[in-house]
């Protein structure tokens, strides 16, 4: 039983960081803007580069965690089923958070961070001029939205660290690519035809099941936690 709730746990764990928004939201403008500066080339070109960055993000964070989750409970090897219980109510707080505040009230895409930090962000977009300058945004993006992806990254290193029977390194390779889909389905869209304008109507339709699969995904998660704390740990 403590194979399926983990894989389980993993399963929902990705399923959140796909629908995560805040990437996306910022590749598509990325895009939007690449293309009134440079040619459609250039901007595929500085495109890849961003989703690089973004990928680099995704494997020093998952090599960060993993390390610090494995010299925790090599430090603390009995507090595993506190640990999880933790993680538990943790979980449920983030479904609330996810579900009343990932999105702004309105209309709009817009998220959570601070306005400032948006019109940052986007004086920033407006002034990239080379791929590492791309690459440095797909990478520093991401913090953003770790106040919701650390504890999934946590509980997915925790889950490797605990349980060695599961593909570590095919889990991991499976994370990363469905972290860089939504950025290579936005980019095909772009491609054909589509425009900021599109992608962000597209964006505001699916706003009330994003929230829904945010909600319903952490609740889960919080009581297949709690089940590895109590009923396998405990």
């Amino acid at each position: 039983m403590s194979i399926i709730i983990s894989v389980i746990i993993l399963i929902l764990s990705m399923l959140i960081s796909f629908f995560m928004q805040l990437t996306p939201g910022t590749f598509a403008l990325f895009y939007h803007y690449a293309l009134g500066k440079t040619t459609a080339k250039k901007a595929d070109d500085r495109s890849l580069s961003f989703i690089l960055g973004v990928e680099i993000f995704t494997v020093v964070i998952w090599l960060l965690i993993y390390s610090l989750v494995l010299l925790f409970f090599y430090h603390f090897p009995h507090s595993t089923n506190i640990f999880f219980c933790v993680a538990s109510a943790i979980f449920l707080i983030e479904a609330l958070l996810a579900f009343f505040f990932y999105y702004r009230k309105g209309k709009s895409t817009a998220l959570f961070i601070p306005r400032r930090v948006a019109s940052s962000i986007l004086s920033h977009i407006k002034k990239l001029k080379n791929r590492s300058d791309c690459i440095i945004l797909g990478a520093f993006i991401g913090f953003f939205e770790l106040i919701f992806t650390l504890p999934l990254y946590i509980i997915s290193a925790s889950i490797f660290v605990n349980f060695n029977f599961l593909p570590h390194v095919a889990i991991i390779i499976i994370y990363i690519i469905l972290s860089i889909l939504p950025l290579f389905l936005i980019r095909s869209a772009f491609r054909f035809g589509h425009n900021l304008a599109d992608i962000q109507r597209f964006r505001a339709k699916i706003k009330l099941p994003v929230r829904l699969v945010f909600l319903i995904s952490f609740i889960l998660l919080s009581l297949a936690t709690i089940y590895l704390g109590v009923f396998y740990h405990g």
